[in-house]
């Protein structure tokens, strides 16, 4: 079982984080049960012993950026502590074919400009006009 508790960066806890996990080794998205936390933002997750990446989703109207913990082995009972979560800022833009025609249902990613390390975005889908819109943390930015 994973479990702590998901704080904002005031140190307030965090209600309706979803946790999703993704099998560190085969790449599989993990299902499991009661993954999101709570009002008071404790979470406990079952999950059978093997190596996770666990992405905290924070629903979009609480500004927080979601964070993804890699490679995180489980042989037993873990407890991850508090989670922070910051505020970000919003990234939005337009997506559009060398025609200027919207480009929909496009996968937006954002990766550090200074690393090239991916960051974890959701709702990261181009609309129907090619729009997107989700949540980073202040810095620099490559979309691809």
């Amino acid at each position: 079982m994973i479990t702590g508790r998901v704080d904002d960066d005031f140190g307030n806890p965090v209600a309706s984080v979803d946790l999703d996990l993704v099998d560190a080794v085969a790449g599989d998205p993990v299902f499991t049960n009661h993954d999101t936390s709570d009002l008071s933002g404790t979470f406990n997750v079952v999950v059978p012993t093997g190596v996770y990446h666990i992405e905290f989703e924070p629903s979009l109207p609480t500004g927080l950026v979601p964070i993804r913990m890699e490679s995180v082995s489980v042989a037993a009972d873990l407890p991850l502590g508090v989670v922070v979560l910051a505020h970000g800022v919003h990234l939005s833009g337009d997506l559009r074919a060398p025609d200027g025609s919207a480009v929909q249902d496009a996968m937006v990613r954002a990766f550090e400009a200074a690393t090239g390390r991916e960051i974890v975005t959701i709702r990261n889908r181009t609309d129907a006009a090619g729009h997107f819109y989700f949540l980073v943390a202040p810095g620099d930015y490559d979309l691809r």
